[in-house]
């Protein structure tokens, strides 16, 4: 299956490294479980598949055609656009600036223009990036109206696309779920956002196997945590008594 790459969400670094519970960040430290991090790639994956990719082709149909004539099995994006799918998505849903969502895809394709990339995509494997895909993310970071397009789909992907034209709404449905619910991928993105104004007052910090949560700083916080809503917290943990305590 070749190498595996894993990316960290809120800087694009590929300096990850797993532990045992968590895959954190070498460059900002940032932590995310196994789980939740391949949600959100998931995620990523099918709002280019589906929210990009097969809208382009249904619409591309109905505005020559007036209707669906055919339908379509379109391969899975590479590794690197399924990041960029998901990066975006967590943008949106955390309220990050597009200065911010660009450092992160900066990053990354500083990263990749130092490796040897594929020309094409494999067939019997799956592939992580190729020139093409580097030259996207470029272009991507110099024209913030096709990044803006792209933001578009995506939100749009993520709220169910109820504006898109129903018959290519339909066809996308058939092709894969979009009705599903999202709520678990709003949650895990959401702690992807590094605001400040918004870090004591809605999130909070907790261990793979704790069942306490924590404010940052605390010291009986383990050094491989993860940031959650305080609002799920509340729900799923009990407060710390060190660092919560009012």
């Amino acid at each position: 299956m070749g190498k595996t790459f894993t990316i960290c969400w809120r800087c694009g670094s590929l300096k990850v490294t797993a532990k045992k519970v968590a895959l954190v960040c070498n460059e900002c430290s940032f932590s995310i479980s196994d789980g939740d991090y391949h949600a959100l790639f998931d995620f990523g994956r099918d709002a280019i598949l589906f929210g990009v990719y097969y809208r382009q082709r249904y619409e591309d149909q109905i505005q020559e055609h007036g209707e669906i004539t055919r339908k379509y099995c379109l391969a899975e994006p590479p590794v690197v656009l399924s990041f960029i799918g998901g990066v975006i998505a967590g943008g949106i849903i955390g309220n990050a600036s597009y200065d911010l969502v660009k450092s992160a895809l900066t990053r990354l394709a500083d990263a990749l223009g130092r490796r040897k990339l594929a020309k094409q995509r494999s067939l019997n494997r799956r592939t992580f990036a190729t020139i093409d895909d580097l030259a996207l993310i470029r272009k991507l970071l110099n024209d913030e109206e096709e990044f803006r397009r792209l933001a578009e789909a995506i939100a749009e992907y993520l709220n169910g696309m109820p504006n898109v034209d129903q018959a290519v709404r339909g066809a996308i449905i058939d092709e894969q779920g979009i009705s599903k619910s999202v709520a678990a991928i709003v949650e895990i993105a959401r702690g992807i956002d590094e605001s400040p104004r918004d870090d004591s007052r809605r999130f909070v910090y907790v261990s793979a196997n704790g069942r306490k949560y924590h404010v940052n700083g605390c010291h009986c916080l383990p050094d491989v945590h993860r940031r959650i809503s305080l609002e799920k917290a509340k729900r799923e943990f009990t407060p710390c008594k060190v660092c919560c305590q009012k």
